[in-house]
């Protein structure tokens, strides 16, 4: 153990850690951070591959005024937010294999025309961002897009979230499609099943990352508590979540880390609260 180490542990006694404890809370302390004496990268960073196919949602959600275009890629739009919808056989076939899916009668938004998808620069790339600006639409969409379509209950706090690792299979198709072109090195008479085994090794070829936002008050704290009007509140509200989770983003990319931890959370708070 170093002497830092020991001080640590020793102040982690003095406001009255026991036990386990003190292992417990000295590992949850533990920063996460490029050592002094690595080269800092160029900022901003490149975009990653899955930006330039957000471009072209973007593109088409603007042409149309609303958000209805993105159900064709990504497909848990086109199922309902219903309990135990992850066992549907249609379901999993087409959140797990990427089958085809009929665009789905349900409307699964309240307020199409009031959601939006804009592409955001950051010091890690550009980044997309699926912002709603009806509060049940966010709902609808934190529910699809990380719960899995179930109606499991969203904080009223939350408006927020980074959606990683996502299976795109509009891109997955586009690579499988042009598979020759991507993996030059394989042979030419490979079947479907022994392309999808191999492109499911390349993540980067079909998994994206995005941020979805809704422009209602910052963490449920109403205008009157910060001495704003509630049309203020809304704009600096939205503008402290977006940047609060492109700095998960950058220490996603630039560090490999985005933990939920009170020092990540106070970081990714300052960056919000100072742009706006």
């Amino acid at each position: 153990m170093t002497s830092s180490e020991y001080l640590q542990q020793e102040t982690l006694r003095s406001f009255g850690a026991i036990g386990s404890q003190v292992e417990e809370l000295h590992a949850y302390n533990r920063a996460v951070c490029i050592p002094a004496d690595s080269p800092l990268p160029q900022c901003p960073l490149p975009d990653e591959p899955f930006v330039e196919a957000w471009r072209q949602y973007a593109a088409e959600c603007a042409i149309t005024g609303n958000i209805l275009p993105l159900r064709k890629y990504l497909v848990q739009l086109n199922f309902p937010i219903e309990a135990g919808i992850g066992s549907r056989s249609d379901y999993q076939a087409a959140t797990r294999a990427g089958r085809d899916v009929v665009e789905s009668p349900v409307e699964f938004f309240v307020a199409p025309k009031r959601c939006c998808v804009v592409i955001h620069s950051t010091a890690a790339g550009s980044i997309p961002l699926v912002i709603a600006d009806e509060r049940e639409d966010f709902v609808s969409l934190a529910r699809a897009l990380s719960l899995k379509n179930e109606p499991i209950h969203v904080p009223d706090s939350m408006g927020g979230c980074i959606i990683a690792g996502y299976n795109n299979w509009h891109r997955f198709h586009m690579v499988q499609s042009g598979f020759s072109a991507f993996f030059p090195d394989e042979p030419l008479d490979l079947t479907p099943p022994e392309q999808f085994k191999r492109i499911v090794q390349h993540r980067n070829l079909y998994q994206d990352r995005f941020i979805l936002l809704s422009d209602g008050p910052y963490s449920g704290v109403v205008a009157s508590q910060v001495g704003l009007s509630q049309r203020s509140w809304r704009e600096y509200s939205l503008i402290i979540r977006r940047e609060h989770e492109c700095a998960h983003y950058f220490t996603r990319r630039l560090l490999q880390s985005m933990r939920n931890n009170i020092f990540d959370e106070l970081i990714a708070d300052y960056s919000g609260i100072v742009s706006a």
